[in-house]
């Protein structure tokens, strides 16, 4: 039984300042033990497996009581408490229990050499503002270790000769083995540097290309008294070494503001049944944690707590395992599939509540909590630079084959609410959303996905309480995604960086008392937006500033995303709008000046509007053709270099309009009706911005043409000139009249009818031509050729 000291941690490591310190209470251990028990040999063979192993340790039995933390303002605050004052405690009493088993049999590889249980049941931690400042003021009071170099490396010979043994190492080939040329060597003799983990045959030779040898066990060389000889083996056995098993019931937390104990409480936290599971043996090192609930409430917003993040009871909500092993290892490559590190985390059901009062309180209380920016020396910056350059380097002589880490991540489902001002505004669930980080010697690959997406509005008003869906018939995933990054290039048109992108189709919903809902939750972070912008102009001059441009080949699929957009939130009447199949690669060409040119093709397939009727989920019920499908190519072409120029083309081969008298009038209801709902937020309109437009009859030569030019003074911009080009190659407008209306129960209404068309207009071509020049100039020029009216 010990009872244990306390540990003081003083500002800048010494009580001389009167400053704050930190006060760690050992509290009192007692340490037991059960030496394992003599059995006779007839009670051994009655013993079952289990039975027997338990009697193989010596148990050794660890109890911790009254082990806390305590903050105090300075030297005299701390030597007057005398007493258990709660306002002090960071970290309230507890008590840990620890077993330790060591195996009688350590040369047993059948069993493990130590194993080791602990068990915690509360922990209770206590946090507030003054506390917090008062522990950063510690930390970075307290006096830095001196950085110690490396010890030198002794290169190895290729011979190696310990008295009357000699080892050859040279070129590896496939499983390798040891050759011992004289066996007089006892136990008691030094004991050779080679790797044990290779078997040895007689006749055979070390081979290993690694420098990095274990230093052999005792047991290497036999038992007490015995010799080696050359019909001994070392066999590849991997021994399970340690294993272990702890528990934590109950995690709580408690953050307070303005003072200590009387302060207002802003945060508690539950966190209950924690536990972890170690395993390392020969080759490798294992750990597997799992959390089962989660609770976190703002208290400091309403006089009721408001829950922000929850998970349900009775369940393992976060499941982590990471796994290292031994590049070493005889099972590299097969059992552990060349992987030095594998990280897998599951996650259960999570629900989040963004509460926007609750974000700006808490976002504000940790703002105020973080020290002032200070500035790193350059120096510094370029030890690190010059650290991260020599590990790419280094990294060259690795096997492409290496994993050095594999990181996966699985979650369930997570939902999440968002709220402001007392209300709630959407409710937005994601499920099945996949993960993985591979990282080798020269790549890292990044791959996602995601299954399903959904958007719900609360309001009561209306129809459509789901405002955002997935429905893809192309795809199994709403998004597939995969990144690979390249760590070397060895020619100048090699990308940087490999990006593959697949969604499947989404389905909107526009109601613009939605949206205008959204916008008024993000006006409430008007600071926070303010710093991101500040934050992305800095973003774009260092991009400006680089002399590199990063080459990212890219290859996007998306299945048509579908915009419905109802009369009004309250009305089945409305429009259904495809934006059709998107495909878009790009590829990297030199041009005649050596400079690295970026050529993207875009082609959309299958635009096409309907006038709809909608019931009150957004599902189709009937519908009525406007513009039919629309196939388009675009072009864009630009240099990745300073001041060039920009070329966008768009080719869209042939379009179809149809329009009635009540699809313009279904229209027009729809811009006063739908736009005219504004939510929470205030809107003011603005005036649209005049342009002169100067029409003339064109070239004279030129019959059924239109031509038209708009040049405008605009402000100065950095960079080359863009031309934008638009080619309308057929385009054809039907005008109907008197049509019958638009039901659901006559399928026939759907169809357009030439006897109620009253006028027909077709053209052979439409062109135009738009450039942007750097003095902020704009010029337009437009032509309508061949145009034919009845």
């Amino acid at each position: 039984t010990l009872s244990a000291p306390k540990v003081v941690i003083p500002e800048a490591g010494s009580l001389d300042h009167d400053g704050p310190l930190m006060v760690a209470d050992l509290g009192r251990l007692v340490l037991t033990t059960q030496v394992g028990e003599m059995r006779s040999e007839q009670e051994l063979l009655s013993m079952s497996l289990a039975e027997l192993e338990e009697h193989a340790y010596d148990n050794y039995i660890l109890n911790l009581e009254n082990f806390h933390l305590k903050m105090f303002a300075n030297k005299s605050e701390w030597e007057n408490d005398f007493s258990m004052t709660l306002d002090s405690f960071v970290l309230y009493p507890i008590k840990l229990d620890v077993s330790l088993a060591v195996s009688i049999l350590p040369d047993d590889k059948n069993i493990p050499k130590i194993k080791c249980k602990g068990h915690l049941d509360v922990v209770q931690l206590v946090m507030s503002d003054k506390k917090l400042n008062d522990l950063f003021t510690i930390l970075d009071s307290l006096p830095k270790a001196e950085p110690v170099p490396p010890a030198p490396q002794t290169k190895r010979s290729d011979t190696m000769v310990i008295d009357d043994v000699w080892v050859d190492v040279t070129k590896i080939a496939g499983l390798t083995d040891v050759s011992v040329t004289s066996t007089n060597v006892k136990k008691e003799d030094p004991v050779p540097e080679i790797d044990y983990r290779l078997a040895r045959s007689p006749g055979s030779i070390v081979s290993t290309e690694s420098e990095d040898f274990y230093d052999a066990p005792d047991h290497f060389l036999g038992q007490d008294d015995q010799f080696i000889t050359e019909d001994d083996t070392i066999e590849l056995i991997s021994q399970m070494i340690v294993t272990g098993d702890f528990t934590l019931n109950t995690v709580m937390l408690k953050v307070l503001k303005e003072g200590n104990f009387e302060g207002k409480v802003v945060l508690k936290s539950h966190i209950k049944n924690i536990s972890a599971t170690v395993q390392k043996t020969t080759w490798m090192h294992k750990v597997e944690a799992r959390l089962g609930e989660i609770e976190v409430l703002d208290c400091f917003t309403n006089s009721t707590p408001i829950p922000l993040i929850t998970s349900p009871p009775d369940g393992t909500l976060i499941s982590v395992a990471a796994q290292m092993n031994d590049s070493q290892s005889p099972y590299f490559d097969s059992d552990f599939k060349s992987t030095e590190m594998a990280v897998l985390g599951t996650f259960d059901k999570l629900k989040l509540r963004l509460h926007v009062d609750s974000f700006l309180n808490l976002y504000e209380f940790g703002v105020n909590l973080l020290p002032q920016n200070e500035e790193v020396p350059e120096d510094t910056l370029d030890t690190v630079n010059a650290d991260t350059t020599s590990n790419y380097e280094s990294v060259g002589t690795m096997s492409e084959d290496l994993i050095k880490v594999h990181a996966s991540a699985l979650v369930n489902s997570i939902s999440l609410t968002l709220e402001a001002s007392g209300k709630t505004y959407a409710d937005i669930s994601i499920n099945s959303c996949n993960a993985e980080v591979v990282m080798r010697p020269h790549t890292t690959e990044v791959i996602s996905s995601l299954k399903s997406l959904d958007v719900s509005q609360s309001s009561s008003v209306g129809h459509y309480p789901n405002i955002l869906s997935v429905e893809s018939d192309k795809f199994n995933e709403l998004i597939s995604f995969r990144m690979i990054q390249y760590k070397d290039k060895t020619d100048k048109l090699d990308p940087d960086m490999e990006v593959s992108l697949k969604m499947g189709s989404l389905h909107f919903i526009f109601l613009n008392f939605f949206i205008q809902n959204l916008l008024h939750v993000l006006d409430t972070f008007s600071n926070t937006k303010e710093k991101m912008v500040e934050a992305s102009i800095e973003t774009a001059k260092l991009a400006q500033e680089s002399s590199t441009s990063t080459l990212i080949l890219l290859s996007v699929e998306v299945e048509s995303p579908v915009v419905k957009i109802p009369r009004a939130s309250n009305s089945t009447e409305g429009y259904k709008v495809k934006l059709g199949n998107i495909c878009l690669k790009n590829a990297f060409r030199l041009t005649d000046q050596e400079t690295i040119q970026d050529k993207m093709d875009i082609q959309i397939s299958h635009v096409e509007m309907s006038r709809v009727i909608l019931n009150s989920n957004g599902g189709l019920l009937q519908s009525r053709s406007m513009i039919e499908p629309v196939e388009m190519e675009v072009e864009l072409i630009r240099c990745l270099s300073d001041n060039s120029d920009i070329d966008l083309t768009t080719n869209l081969k042939q379009i179809t309009v149809h329009l009635g008298y009540e699809d313009y009038h279904l229209l027009l209801k729809t811009l006063e009706e739908n736009f005219a709902e504004t939510g929470d937020r205030n809107t003011e309109a603005t005036s649209p911005h005049d342009v002169e437009v100067e029409v003339d009859g064109g070239d004279k030569d030129e019959t059924d043409t239109i031509t038209g030019e708009i040049e405008e003074d605009a402000v100065a911009v950095s960079g080359g000139e863009v031309r934008v080009k638009l080619k309308i190659e057929e385009a054809t407008c039907y005008l109907y009249t008197d049509e019958p209306e638009l039901t659901t129960e006559d399928p026939s209404s759907g169809r357009r009818q030439d006897a109620h068309m009253m006028m027909y207009s077709e053209t052979r071509g439409i062109t135009g031509d738009v450039t942007m020049y750097p003095d902020g100039k704009k010029k337009v020029d437009v032509k309508v050729w061949d145009i034919r009216v009845e």
